[in-house]
């Protein structure tokens, strides 16, 4: 998946997929080239799943969990959750 499509799926800006590769919240990318790089969709799969169950939002629209969580995204897999 590209970040683009990562970010669509999660309701969060490119920028903000990027930033939480980096710090771990979200799975790392794979490396394809000098300037490719791309999501495992699994990965992003699990990922989705495992915090709509955390955050106990199963019932809710992932988008709408999602993007209401992006606004608290200090919270999200940080230390403190």
């Amino acid at each position: 998946m590209t970040d683009f499509e990562v970010a669509e799926k999660l309701g969060i800006s490119r920028s903000t997929v990027w930033r939480w590769a980096r710090c771990g919240h979200l799975p790392s990318s794979l490396k394809l080239g000098p300037n490719t790089s791309r999501f495992d969709s699994h990965s992003i799969e699990r990922f989705i799943e495992s915090r709509l169950l955390c955050d106990g939002v199963e019932g809710q629209s992932e988008r709408s969990s999602l993007g209401e969580l992006d606004a608290d995204k200090d919270n999200w897999g940080g230390s403190n959750g």
